[in-house]
């Protein structure tokens, strides 16, 4: 759906049902990608739901230009776990959307 097009500078995925289709068009178009993590897979209740969002959680933080958070609880067991391995993170409400627009503007390409 994005291949040849040029109308956008920024993939963002705003939770983690987005995180693998955002991280195939940042593969393919090598544009920023930007997260935003209010929950940590690890907060899943199944074994078996946890296994694969933890790779896909690994694989998406470790690309990512910028992680959006709702708080600074998840911001440091995000760098708890994943440490320098992850882009920047910053805080903002999910429901700030005049932030959330602010910040992909400034990771736009």
């Amino acid at each position: 759906l994005v291949q040849g097009r040029q109308d956008f500078g920024v993939i963002y995925a705003p939770n983690w049902p987005a995180w693998l289709a955002a991280l195939e068009i940042r593969n393919s178009s090598r544009l920023p990608l930007v997260l935003y993590v209010a929950s940590l897979a690890a907060d899943f209740a199944g074994p078996a739901e946890r296994g694969w969002l933890l790779e896909v959680e690994r694989m998406t933080l470790r690309r990512a230009t910028l992680v959006l958070v709702p708080n600074t609880a998840v911001q440091r067991r995000l760098r708890a776990l994943y440490g320098e391995a992850m882009g920047q993170v910053r805080i903002v409400a999910a429901d700030d959307e005049a932030a959330v627009q602010r910040l992909l503007g400034k990771v736009a390409l």
